[in-house]
C-alpha cells in the first residue's frame, strides 16, 4: 500500500533528524583525547573536531524512495 510507504519515508526521515541531531551533540560534547599543547597554539582553542566548523556542518540525512 502506498500509504506504508509514505509512512515509512516520513518515519526514516525523522529518524535520520534525530540521528544527525545526535551526531552533531557528539561532536560538540568531545573532550578526549585532549589536544597537545602546540595544536592549542596554532589553533588558538582546546577544542577537539573542531577547526572551520565543516565537519559539524556537514552532517545530513537523505530518505532514498522506497519500492512497493
Amino acid at each position: 500500500c502506498s500509504s506504508d510507504l509514505y509512512d515509512a519515508e516520513l518515519a526514516l526521515g525523522h529518524m535520520g533528524e534525530q540521528i544527525g541531531g545526535e551526531l552533531v551533540a557528539s561532536i560538540d560534547a568531545l573532550q578526549s583525547p585532549p589536544l597537545k599543547p602546540a595544536t592549542i597554539a596554532r589553533k588558538k582553542f582546546a577544542k577537539p573536531l573542531v577547526a572551520s566548523g565543516d565537519m559539524r556542518k556537514s552532517v545530513a540525512h537523505e530518505v532514498g524512495k522506497l519500492r512497493e
